[in-house]
């Protein structure tokens, strides 16, 4: 992953994702709390994927990035990858209720 912010560009190890931010590792903060940073992705299915984040906690192993915005029109996943949802008690068929005679 490579992250951006002012004239810096790291190339850094991803600890952790989430749908909400992303951890990468370093052994000391590198950005102050707040700053505003460029994330691009590059993962090994689908295209890639570039983040706006700000800098959102220093940990002993690394940094936490908030996500602020997706750049792009969509995320997809190929068949393969996407995560399944199990169907709700409304998608399954019910017997109709017999009226009273």
């Amino acid at each position: 992953m490579v992250v951006e912010s002012g004239d810096r560009r790291l190339d850094l190890e991803t600890i952790d994702l989430s749908p909400c931010g992303v951890k990468i590792r370093l052994d000391r903060p590198v950005f102050e709390l707040g700053t505003p940073a460029y994330l691009h992705f590059d993962p090994p299915y689908g295209g890639p994927l570039d983040v706006h984040a700000i800098v959102w906690r220093w940990d002993p192993d690394g940094s936490a990035f908030f996500f602020i915005e997706v750049e792009g029109d969509e995320i997809s996943f190929p068949s393969s990858h996407r995560p399944s949802i199990p169907a709700g008690p409304d998608s399954h068929p019910r017997a109709s209720p017999t009226a009273p005679s």
